[in-house]
Formats: structure tokens, C-alpha cells, sequence
């Protein structure tokens, strides 16, 4: 009789059902989402639930990728030339975010 893989969960499975959970919804209206923007939801969420030590490095997100059947597609043509919902989610979300990690002096 073969068995096949068990479904292993990360060490924080509560940061990575917040992320999925976020992540579906945005993906689903077409927002193309670097692993920048995912590393930061992240560690959002972990604050949010009382994680302060989670780090999402690249190894956490490649897998948690792979957990979740997630792969990187790469548009070609007119698409990828402008991609204004990526860019207004990144100045909304991510970039009020990384602004609170520097003093008003450093910007």
C-alpha cells in the first residue's frame, strides 16, 4: 500500500491562514502581489496576533508558497506594462509600512 506526503503546516500556522485568507481575495481581483508586499502581510499579521519574534524570510515564503500551491507567473505585453491596482495596493498598504521604520529626518 503507498502512502503519500502528509500536508505539513509552518511553525506559525495562524500567521499563514491570516496571509491565505488576505491573500485569495486580492489575488482573485487580479493584483499581482511581489513576495516583498507577501513578506510584509506577514509580519503585519504576526503583530496582530501576538507573534512580535516572526520573520517571514525568503525561505518562510518559498515555503509557504509551496504549502499553498502558490506559483510566480510572469505577464508579458500591454499587462505588464502598467499595473495601476499593484501600484495603488503598494502606496496604500506597503509603503505607509516600511515609512514608520525611518524618522522624518531619514526620508
Amino acid at each position: 500500500m503507498k502512502q503519500g506526503k502528509r500536508q505539513r503546516s509552518g511553525k506559525d500556522p495562524e500567521v499563514e491562514e491570516a496571509l491565505n485568507k488576505w491573500f485569495k481575495p486580492v489575488l482573485d481581483k487580479g493584483v499581482r502581489i511581489s513576495g516583498v508586499i507577501l513578506r510584509s502581510k506577514a509580519e503585519e499579521f504576526a503583530v496582530r496576533l501576538g507573534k512580535p519574534g516572526f520573520v517571514a524570510t525568503e525561505g518562510w515564503l518559498y515555503r509557504w508558497k509551496a504549502r499553498h500551491q502558490i506559483k510566480a507567473k510572469r505577464i508579458h505585453g500591454e499587462k505588464s506594462s502598467a499595473d495601476f491596482e499593484g501600484a495603488e495596493f503598494w502606496v496604500s498598504t506597503v509603503l505607509p509600512q516600511l515609512l514608520l521604520e525611518y524618522t522624518p529626518e531619514n526620508i
